[in-house]
C-alpha cells in the first residue's frame, strides 16, 4: 500500500465521506474495504438508493459503476449534475474495459474521472485522493470568496452609512452659512469667510457623491433607465451647470455641432458629461476655452471635450480612467480632486455599451471623449454620413 497516503480514521468528524454505487457485490465490497481505511464509506447497489442517500447525507465524492439495472451510472450522473447543490461534487465512473463511448459520454456530462475494471488498488486510491483534494480546495476557495464578499458588503454598508450620515451635517452647515450671509452678508470681512465655508461644503458633497457612486458601481446594484435622448439637451444643461465655475476662471465654454439622438440613462449621462466638463475647467488655465462638440462614430456619436491645459505626460496616460489615479497635473484653481471622476465616467459609459478615450493633440491640451450608441432610427443616417 502507498505509505504516502494519510490514514484518516473513519470515525473522525474530519474524514471525507464517499458513496460507492455498484450493483456487483464483489466490486462494491472491494471498493468499500479498500477505501474505508482512509475515508468514511457508504455503499449502495443501485442508482435509486444513491439518489436517496445523497438527499440524506453530504458526500465528498461519488464512485459509481456505469452498467447497472434501473438507473444506470450515466443517468445517475445526469440526475446529480442537474442539481445546483451538487455542481462541485466529484464523480468517478467505474467502467468495464472497452466501454470507451460510455466514458466519453460521462466526461461530457460532467464526470471528473473514471476507473477501468479490474482496477489496480493504487490507481483507485490515487484518483480518489486527487478528486478529494480538488474538492477540498474548491470548498476552501468558495469559503474564502464568501468571506470576502461578506467583508466587502460590510465595508460598503459601513461606508454608505458614514456617507449618508455626513450628508445631513453638511446640508445643515450649508443652510447655516446661507442664514449667516443674510444676517451679516453686508459685513465686508464676513463674505470671504462664508464663501470659503460654502466652497468647502460643495467639495465635501462632491467627494461623498463620488464615494457613493463607487460603492454603487462596485456592488453591481446600479439601475439604469436606457432611453432615447437629445445630445443637445444634455450638453445645454451640463454647460449651464458649469457656467459659474467657468466664469470664476474666465473660461469660455464653446459648444458646436451637438445635434443627434443617443441611447443612455439621462441622469447618468448628465453625470458623465458633467464630470468631463468639470475636469476640463478644473485643469484649464485662466482665460482659456473649453470646446464641446459631437461627431459621427461607428453606429453612434463621439462626444468630445477639449481643454487648453498642459496635456497628460506620455508616461502617465496609462493611469487615466483608473480608480484613485492622479497625474502630476494640478487643478489650476486649487480645486479638489479624488481621482475617481474618470473612473466613474468609464464605468458608466461601459454600461451604456459605449467607449471612452483621450487624445492629445501636438499643439497641446487634451481631448477626452466618449462614444455612445445612437438611437435606433439614427443608425442608418450616421452610417450614410460617415461613408
Amino acid at each position: 500500500m502507498n505509505n504516502q497516503i494519510t490514514k484518516t480514521p473513519a470515525n473522525t468528524q474530519h474524514a471525507n465521506r464517499i458513496l460507492v454505487v455498484d450493483d456487483d457485490t464483489m466490486t462494491r465490497n472491494l471498493m468499500y474495504h479498500l477505501l474505508k481505511r482512509y475515508y468514511i464509506v457508504d455503499s449502495v447497489s443501485n442508482g435509486k438508493s444513491a439518489l436517496e442517500a445523497l438527499e440524506e447525507t453530504e458526500y465528498d465524492l461519488v464512485l459509481t459503476d456505469i452498467m447497472m439495472p434501473g438507473i444506470n451510472g450515466l443517468q445517475l450522473l445526469g440526475h446529480i449534475r442537474a442539481q445546483e447543490k451538487f455542481v462541485d461534487l466529484p464523480i468517478i465512473l467505474i467502467t468495464a474495459m472497452g466501454s470507451t463511448d460510455d466514458v466519453v459520454n460521462g466526461l461530457k456530462m460532467g464526470a471528473n474521472d473514471y476507473i477501468v475494471k479490474p482496477a489496480d488498488t493504487e490507481i483507485v486510491l490515487a484518483r480518489v485522493r486527487n478528486q478529494i483534494m480538488m474538492k477540498r480546495l474548491t470548498d476552501e476557495n468558495k469559503r474564502a470568496m464568501n468571506q470576502l464578499a461578506e467583508l466587502s458588503d460590510m465595508r460598503a454598508e459601513l461606508m454608505n452609512i458614514a456617507a449618508h450620515d455626513l450628508k445631513n451635517p453638511l446640508h445643515n452647515i450649508s443652510l447655516a452659512s446661507n442664514v449667516l450671509r443674510s444676517l451679516v452678508g453686508h459685513v465686508e470681512e464676513a463674505s470671504p469667510i462664508l464663501n470659503n465655508v460654502q466652497d468647502a461644503v460643495k467639495n465635501m458633497e462632491g467627494i461623498l457623491k463620488s464615494f457613493l457612486d463607487v460603492m454603487t458601481l462596485q456592488s453591481g446594484r446600479l439601475e439604469l433607465n436606457i432611453r432615447k435622448m437629445s445630445l443637445a439637451i444634455v450638453v445645454e444643461q451640463v454647460v449651464n451647470q458649469n457656467r459659474i465655475a467657468a466664469h470664476n476662471k474666465d473660461i469660455t465654454l464653446n459648444v458646436e455641432n451637438v445635434d443627434g439622438m443617443i441611447e443612455a440613462d439621462l441622469d447618468r449621462m448628465f453625470q458623465v458629461l458633467g464630470n468631463m466638463v468639470s475636469n476640463a475647467i478644473k485643469y484649464s488655465p485662466y482665460g482659456t476655452t473649453v470646446d464641446i462638440w459631437a461627431e459621427p462614430a461607428e453606429n453612434g456619436y463621439r462626444l468630445c471635450v477639449r481643454d487648453q491645459g498642459p496635456g497628460i505626460k506620455p508616461e502617465e496616460r496609462d493611469m487615466l480612467f483608473k480608480q484613485f489615479s492622479k497625474t502630476s497635473n494640478m487643478p489650476t484653481g486649487s480645486e479638489s480632486s479624488t481621482g475617481l471622476g474618470l473612473w466613474i465616467i468609464k464605468q458608466l459609459v461601459q454600461r451604456f455599451d459605449g467607449l471612452v478615450g483621450a487624445d492629445f493633440p501636438t499643439e497641446g491640451g487634451s481631448i477626452f471623449w466618449i462614444e455612445l450608441p445612437a438611437a435606433v432610427e439614427e443608425v442608418m443616417h450616421i452610417q450614410e454620413t460617415a461613408s
